[in-house]
């Protein structure tokens, strides 16, 4: 009986284990498709400035 109970303990702690490591990994997947989101935000707001402006852009990262 007392095998049962310890088997039971370890299966509950295994699921109790498992149950966090798929939240955790949901919230990472999350927040990576958060950041191509934001990305893709910035690009589609950089492809409608001016020339004029992304090359005073990477003028001043280069003089930095």
């Amino acid at each position: 009986m007392k095998d049962a109970a310890r088997r039971e303990v370890i299966v509950a702690n295994l699921i109790r284990d498992a149950v966090s490591l798929g939240k955790e990994l949901l919230e990472e997947r999350q927040t990576q498709n958060d950041l191509l989101a934001t990305k893709t935000e910035v690009d589609s707001i950089r492809m409608r400035l001016p020339n004029w402006l992304l090359r005073k852009e990477v003028r001043e990262k280069g003089s930095g």
